[in-house]
């Protein structure tokens, strides 16, 4: 399998638009103790930056476009992550490095989700499409 970069790099850049914003925001706001409704809406928005990056990649690779899903929301963690501790180890924090594998599992799992999406999406696509061509409505 080649990597369509073109295809990943799309799917992670939607991915970090809305997951980004909402990893920083719920990190300034959560750090002094929040409601727990408020951690779960910057949870299920991160989530949901996770799953369009998945979706993204997915729609723009034809051939292998669940493994590109895979691909994309690793890439938006992996370059938020990077960021991230850029400025806490310029900080002097230390980072516990023990849980990102984990994060970056359930990462490329919300991409395999929003890849799942974009598959039966574009398969009601192409249906439309034959239809059009047979002339049936």
């Amino acid at each position: 399998m080649t990597i369509n970069w073109p295809a990943l790099i799309n799917g992670a850049a939607a991915g970090l638009l809305i997951a980004g914003p909402a990893g920083i925001i719920g990190t300034l706001v959560t750090r002094n103790g929040a409601n727990a409704g408020v951690v779960l809406l910057f949870v299920l928005a991160i989530a949901f930056g996770l799953v369009a990056a998945g979706f993204g990649a997915a729609r723009l690779e034809r051939q292998h476009p669940l493994q590109h899903a895979a691909l994309a929301p690793v890439l938006a963690f992996v370059l938020l992550q990077v960021l991230l501790h850029a400025r806490l180890l310029a900080a002097g924090e230390s980072i516990d490095v023990w849980r990102y594998p984990v994060f970056g599992l359930l990462a490329s799992s919300l991409g395999v989700l929003g890849g799942m999406l974009a598959n039966r999406w574009m398969a009601g696509e192409d249906k439309k499409a034959r239809r059009g061509l047979n002339g049936d409505s």
